[in-house]
């Protein structure tokens, strides 16, 4: 303050102890070493991509705003220096493979190589693993510090909790996750979260959001990428001689990708690219392209492909097709299929159209691990893309012709029966089995 001598007093921020920045820099060192391997091979891979891929690098900044405003003025897109910087809790918005994930990596890694710039540490949480699981034992595990350091650190405000698939749905028991969500919050008001949260309808707060969170959250939306993120990441996928060479080829490959009304976002990007360099096939419009994604989930990319020998490629389409026709011919409506009518239709055809000694359950986790089908575990039933029906089987096309199916390429969604069903679930299992 100003006194009447002239003089002004300012109070001298506190030091880090010599023990504190020990722990510190242990607790960086340990997450650097046990977790940024992981971060980095998180992301695919361009054909032309330096050989020393990482998060820094291979990560395309998303369009971020604040959402809607009423004053008719432009969106103002937030960069990562601001999200970095900000003092704010942060909860990301936006729809499945968006990049909310690889957003967090991304976040971490920064805090992580400018440690001496922010000092603190990162803690990256998926919120559908912790179950019953502590909060203390979750950061002890991911720093390797010990119970009395991860405490000491809580309670100076030196974690930033990087949280993904935070979820307040009332119908997913999540309850006592939530509510030791809240309480780590509450007992240890300085360490700041950054969350994501899976939601389509990216102009608005989920309602459920709004309804049960305790956490004063800024939230920020995550949009689709434009041309111009969509150019970064295709030149990760041609050689820089061509890119010097023709502009065009690149110009080129943007507006065809464009044209087949994919969804905007990475994954996507990446899965045209790879179809393009890797099938016989030409992607010459979204029919082919989804094909060509079949083959992709069912058989193309991994060497340790199930029962390859005796369980190939037209045997996961006859066992798909038999199942998917099964489920659309009920008549509930609920389109989907109770898990033992799912087993015992496997077992049948396993057991009557192939012949072989097989473990039913190894069959099923495959179909399920590359979300062909999916399960909701609240009413153990199975639920389908009906996007491989159509390319699967024309049996099943004719009966879905039959319920006045509606199919829309502009936002490639299906209508049936006022049920939407996005056929983007596809693209998600492709990203595992890239890497």
């Amino acid at each position: 303050n100003v006194v009447n001598n002239g003089k002004v007093t300012f109070e001298k921020p506190k030091l880090e102890s010599a023990d504190d920045q020990r722990i510190l820099r242990k607790a960086i060192k340990n997450i650097k070493e046990d977790h940024l391997l992981i971060m980095n091979n998180h992301f695919i891979r361009g054909k032309y991509e330096a050989d020393s891929q990482n998060v820094k690098n291979s990560f395309i900044f998303p369009p971020i705003d604040k959402g809607t405003n009423y004053s008719n003025e432009s969106l103002e897109i937030i960069n990562l220096s601001q999200i970095l910087n900000s003092p704010d809790h942060i909860l990301f918005l936006g729809p499945l493979e968006s990049g909310k994930r690889s957003l967090l990596y991304r976040l971490i890694v920064e805090y992580l190589d400018e440690f001496e710039v922010y000092n603190k540490i990162p803690v990256f949480i998926d919120f559908k693993e912790i179950k019953n699981r502590e909060f203390i034992s979750i950061i002890k595990e991911y720093t390797t510090l010990r119970n009395i350091e991860v405490e000491m650190l809580l309670k100076k405000g030196k974690f930033i909790f990087l949280v993904d698939n935070l979820d307040y749905h009332e119908s997913r028991n999540l309850l006592h996750q939530i509510n030791r969500f809240h309480k780590l919050n509450n007992d240890f008001p300085l360490n700041r979260i950054i969350a994501t949260y899976e939601h389509d309808n990216i102009e608005i707060v989920p309602n459920e959001v709004i309804k049960y969170s305790k956490i004063a959250f800024a939230y920020y939306y995550i949009r689709s990428l434009r041309t111009k993120e969509i150019r970064q990441i295709m030149k990760q996928w041609l050689p820089e001689v061509e890119l010097r060479k023709n502009e065009n080829n690149l110009e080129k490959l943007v507006n065809t990708f464009s044209s087949y009304h994919l969804p905007n976002n990475a994954l996507s990007v990446h899965l045209y690219l790879w179809s393009v360099e890797n099938s016989d096939k030409k992607p010459i419009n979204q029919a082919v392209l989804m094909e060509i994604y079949l083959e992709i989930i069912l058989e193309k990319i991994k060497e340790e492909n199930i029962y390859s020998s005796n369980f190939d490629f037209t045997n996961k389409v006859q066992l798909i097709s038999m199942i998917a026709e099964k489920i659309i011919k009920k008549e509930d409506g609920e389109f989907c299929m109770k898990y033992d009518e799912f087993y015992t239709t496997v077992n049948e055809y396993l057991k009557l159209k192939v012949g072989f000694s097989y473990d039913v359950n190894i069959i099923i986790d495959y179909l399920l691990d590359r979300k062909i089908f999916m399960k909701n575990n609240n009413k153990k039933a199975i639920f389908y893309s009906y996007a491989l029906c159509i390319i699967l089987s024309p049996d099943v096309c004719k009966t879905i012709q039959s319920l006045k199916i509606t199919y829309s390429p502009k936002i490639d969604i299906l209508i049936i029966r006022k049920k939407l069903i996005i056929t983007q679930v596809l693209l998600g299992a492709i990203l595992r089995l890239l890497n």
